[in-house]
């Protein structure tokens, strides 16, 4: 997999425009390593600006690590699809999270810390998903979403509603 730091050893959100440009490439060959980087809003939205689609428009992610991302601000992945494994292991999501009509080949979301609502509305998760351990500190939204083989919320805690 091609990690990130990418271009000349810069962090993730270090990378000016042209070399956020060439992610396209970097993900497109092995996949997305933002392991540790602190992401905000418009961090986010200018990388899935550059990354790959499917022929519907849709931002597709292979190989994804996000383990120990911060999220400090809101979060939309709304549509996206990770194929070949998503890793959001020990993430933070400080505000909301939407995963809505996301697709997911396989997925962990171990210890990951949702401190505000996080939705999954008609999310398909298509293998393994796991949340053991993730704290959902406001409404937990799964409505509609389909669960493959196997899917684990072994001791997720939930502090406010969840919908299934």
């Amino acid at each position: 997999m091609a990690a990130i730091p990418a271009a000349g050893g810069k962090c993730l959100a270090h990378l000016d425009h042209d070399e956020l440009v060439r992610l396209r490439d970097i993900v497109s060959e092995g996949g997305l390593d933002a392991r540790g980087v602190r992401f905000t809003s418009a961090l986010l939205e200018q990388v899935l600006s550059v990354l790959p689609t499917d022929h519907d428009g849709r931002v597709s992610i292979s190989n994804a690590l996000f383990t120990r991302a911060s999220f400090a601000t809101g979060v939309n992945f709304h549509g996206s699809m990770f194929e070949q494994g998503a890793d959001f292991e020990h993430a933070t999501f400080g505000r909301r999270v939407i995963f809505d009509r996301v697709t997911f080949d396989r997925v962990s979301f171990r210890w990951a810390q949702f401190e505000y609502g996080a939705s999954f509305h008609q999310a398909t998760f298509g293998g393994q998903s796991t949340f053991h351990g993730a704290v959902f500190g406001d409404a937990a939204r799964f409505d509609r979403a389909t669960f493959g083989t196997k899917a684990g919320f072994t001791e997720a805690t939930f502090r406010d509603n969840a919908g299934f």
